[in-house]
């Protein structure tokens, strides 16, 4: 009779995979004498929510953690899947498409106290075996009671992973980073060095200086040129408006932050962040860099102000009723003073500074006519756009008469 194949199922966030992760993996290779072991990290986890860093970059990091390890392997079968991922679906999924495969699901004991209430708590116990890690701490007891719980009522396979295995945080890291320390106590040189390059777990936000200068070396000349002409241009209409001129220099200075990856990249990339793409998105990427744009300035430069990401997100597209600043940065785009080619510019940089909505509804119809004329694909926001305002000065003129 063939023996079948064993397979350690190793999920969670990875945020990132640290030397603990890695040591336990290890062990449960050696001891249970597995054939190899996958790390799935999480897509959407409907335990953390959207509170985990990209999966871009914790899959970067898992792959370089990983490198030299004969046995151990990476899958993106959570991260790939839309909307939360659940262990029972994965693990139901893998036993299916591996018949002849015995799985084996590496938990911590934390999990095992709570599995009872994952989803479908049923499936994951048959679908794998569970190997169970503890760490300083641990309630004993309480794990040895609980197991038994879980093999009397789901017929649960449940073995101990020998040695005890610190639990280290992605808050330790984060703290770690701050403070400007080594992190060589919690995750390998290699991890180490591209959470520095990536300059990830900062919390504290770039300064508008620090990005420009990021963006001089990350931007081809003509599109800085253009970035640093919509920031200012943006300042102008801000103080004209009212409205805060920080932020609306900040939102010129990022909103075409994405806009030098190359269209092929830009699928993969924004699927790795989990942003959610338009029919007209995937038929034309070029549409893609504001939404992946917003998701830089957020990830990459520290900005949490959802008013600022909200305005780079729809710049391109505009959107029914926007903001305040969502207006200066969608008219900063189209008039700043490098645009040569654009239809009715001096008349539109004449009335900018007063007629905002006018503006706006000119700007939209006449980049609607463009790409019609051009037989560009539209995305359906930029339709919904130009109508609004349409509608929205009908209405205005019509007030004026009564």
């Amino acid at each position: 009779m063939e023996t079948k194949k064993r397979m350690g199922i190793f999920g969670g966030s990875f945020d990132p995979i640290h030397r603990a992760h890695q040591k336990l993996a290890k062990q449960a290779l050696e001891q249970f004498l597995l054939d190899e072991v996958w790390f799935v990290p999480s897509g959407v986890s409907y335990h953390k929510g959207n509170e985990m860093t990209s999966a871009h970059h914790r899959v970067q990091m898992i792959k370089r953690a990983i490198r030299n390890e004969e046995k151990f392997f990476f899958s993106d079968l959570d991260i790939a899947r839309s909307g939360n991922t659940y262990t029972a679906d994965t693990l139901a999924f893998l036993k299916e498409q591996k018949p002849d495969t015995e799985l084996f699901f590496i938990a911590g004991a934390d999990s095992l106290l709570n599995m009872e209430n994952w989803y479908r708590p049923e499936a994951i116990f048959t679908a794998a075996r569970i190997l169970v890690a503890k760490r300083p701490g641990s309630p004993e007891r309480e794990l040895l009671i609980k197991a038994e719980e879980l093999k009397e009522k789901f017929g649960a396979r449940i073995d101990w992973i020998e040695g005890l295995y610190e639990d280290v945080s992605s808050r330790q890291i984060r703290e770690a980073v701050q403070r400007g320390e080594s992190l060589s106590d919690y995750v390998i040189p290699e991890v180490e060095r591209y959470i520095r390059e990536h300059e990830l777990y900062r919390d504290q936000p770039k300064t508008p200086e620090e990005i420009r200068k990021d963006l001089e070396k990350r931007l081809n000349p003509h599109r800085f040129a253009h970035t640093l002409g919509v920031a200012r241009t943006a300042e102008e209409l801000a103080a004209a408006y009212g409205a805060d001129g920080e932020k609306a220099y900040l939102a010129g200075l990022l909103h075409d932050c994405a806009k030098d990856i190359p269209d092929k990249d830009q699928i993969h990339r924004a699927k790795m962040a989990g942003l959610t793409l338009s029919e007209q998105e995937l038929l034309s990427p070029a549409l893609i860099h504001a939404k992946l744009g917003a998701y830089y300035a957020r990830e990459r430069y520290g900005v949490r102000d959802e008013e600022i990401l909200n305005a780079i997100r729809y710049h391109t597209t505009g959107r029914p009723a926007m903001t305040l600043l969502e207006t200066i940065l969608y008219i900063a785009d189209y008039i700043e003073p490098g645009r040569e080619n654009a239809p009715r510019l001096p008349e539109l940089r004449h009335k900018a500074q007063g007629a905002r909505e006018e503006v706006v509804c000119r700007i939209a119809e006449d980049t609607l006519e463009y790409l019609e004329r051009c037989g560009a694909i539209i995305d359906n926001v930029s339709r919904e756009t130009a109508e609004y305002y349409k509608r929205f000065m009908t209405d205005e003129r019509n007030d004026g008469i009564q």
